[in-house]
């Protein structure tokens, strides 16, 4: 009786560990099969947008007079405020000269 007794507690606790080390190895398997999905969904991710590039490139909008004026304004917008810019530094350091000459 006493040698079934302890049969059927050493059954018990190994089935548990076995099912631990299987729920376990499940878990690890499972994050590496995660892994493996996220390393392919961004392979094909990148090879969609490459393919959505492609496809613009060769039927997407041509360059009209409309984009050229678009390009044309920013460029201005741009250029203008810059210009602006070194204008103010230019009065800005004519008066620091003035005020200068005078200290002289």
């Amino acid at each position: 009786m006493e040698i079934r007794g302890l049969t059927i507690v050493y059954s018990k606790n190994k089935a548990k560990h076995n099912a631990n080390a299987k729920f376990i190895n499940d878990a690890i398997n499972g994050k590496e099969i995660l892994k493996l999905q996220l390393v392919f969904y961004k392979e094909k991710a990148k090879s969609l947008m490459l393919r959505s590039k492609t496809r613009w490139t060769e039927k997407g909008e041509k360059p009209t007079k409309y984009f050229f004026n678009l390009e044309k304004r920013n460029y201005n917008r741009k250029n203008s405020r810059i210009r602006t810019l070194e204008r103010k530094t230019s009065k800005q350091s004519r008066r620091n000269n003035e005020r200068n000459r005078k200290l002289l």
